[in-house]
């Protein structure tokens, strides 16, 4: 959304440089392209590497976890070892 709104703002202040020409108001306007279009690329690659560290990595580990306690779990039920606390 502020991104969105950067544009808008950007969009209304372009054509007071057309007072300095029309060529320095495209220059202006290229770089404000590329300085617009450099920050949604990478606020768009910190918002994945976030969501990938902070939410995924830890999911995955504990499913990981999940499923080595079941398979131990398992393990020790099928050799009927019920009451030992190895299969805790």
């Amino acid at each position: 959304m502020g991104i969105l709104c950067g544009v808008c703002v950007w969009h209304a202040t372009v054509p007071l440089f057309v007072v300095y020409g029309l060529d320095t108001a495209r220059t202006i306007d290229m770089w404000g392209l590329i300085v617009s279009g450099s920050t949604y690329f990478m606020f768009h690659v910190c918002f994945f590497l976030y969501i990938y560290f902070v939410v995924s990595l830890p999911r995955v580990t504990s499913l990981r976890n999940r499923c080595n306690y079941k398979s131990k779990r398992i393990c020790c039920l099928m050799q009927l070892s019920y009451f030992t606390s190895d299969c805790l």
